[in-house]
């Protein structure tokens, strides 16, 4: 039987994206350059349909300046686009300099289209969307499979190493006073719910226009997706938007999708 797709969340919305996503990880092993080609290719997309979703006009000669005005214009993040830097070097690489291409670097153009694609579906899908785990591309027959081992396994490496690292600066010395604390309360502690005392623990600032017929908005960058995203459990959907609302004074905010006021 064959695997689904890791970017088959994109065909509900994207269709034409998730082909071309498809594609890429079908040369993923067995042509590393037209991979990193196709990404960047994939990308031109993506970003052209958000320069026209978020309505900024495109008068930009080159991907570089187009990324750039969405990252100025408060569209996408640092990491977003640091993911969308990566893809346009390489795919230039690959584009222009014969041979450039390894399976290491088309598995590492996977794992940022993964990431981009993600983003773009949680910002602008379903409300409701859970991403899939991340996993690399089947391997394709007549593929040398000890060599793709090699470079997941030196790619595994250097992620243990890092995560080594930012452990030990953490770790406290080992004559520190171990202090108990209580357990922290998740949303599913208790059969009743309060989305404001919610918002209030993780020291969120929101504005609550709903019984004025608008919405609730919760200030703040992408990075809440950490504290909201978990609500979704209950059915509380947010969506985030960089140039806010009116309510916020279009600082970047999330919006609440249901805007309910009986229950929560």
């Amino acid at each position: 039987m064959k695997e689904q797709s890791l970017f088959a969340f994109l065909d509900g919305w994207q269709p034409a994206a998730a082909r071309e996503a498809e594609d890429v990880e079908r040369m993923v092993y067995d042509d590393p350059p037209s991979a990193l080609i196709r990404s960047r290719k994939w990308l031109e997309g993506i970003v052209g349909w958000l320069l026209k979703e978020e309505g900024v006009v495109d008068v930009y000669e080159n991907l570089a300046e187009r990324t750039r005005a969405l990252k100025r214009e408060g569209i996408i993040t640092e990491p977003i686009f640091d993911a969308m830097e990566q893809l346009r070097l390489e795919g230039n690489k690959a584009a222009h300099q014969n041979g450039y291409g390894t399976v290491e670097e088309s598995l590492r153009t996977h794992r940022h289209l993964y990431q981009l694609a993600v983003w773009w579906t949680e910002v602008y899908g379903s409300a409701d969307f859970q991403a899939p785990p991340y996993r690399h591309p089947p391997v394709n027959r007549g593929v040398d499979t000890a060599e793709i081992e090699r470079v997941i396994i030196r790619a595994l490496d250097e992620k243990l190493n890092s995560m080594e690292s930012v452990l030990n600066r953490h770790r406290q010395p080992a004559t520190a006073t171990v202090v108990q604390t209580a357990e922290p309360k998740t949303i599913t502690d208790s059969t009743s719910f309060s989305l404001t005392g919610y918002l209030l623990e993780q020291g969120l600032e929101w504005i609550d226009k709903r019984k004025s017929g608008g919405t609730l908005w919760v200030v703040g960058g992408w990075e809440l997706n950490k504290v909201l995203f978990p609500l979704k459990e209950r059915k509380i959907y947010f969506r985030f938007t960089p140039k806010g609302g009116r309510a916020t004074h279009r600082q970047p905010s999330w919006y609440l999708m249901n805007k309910k006021t009986d229950g929560f």
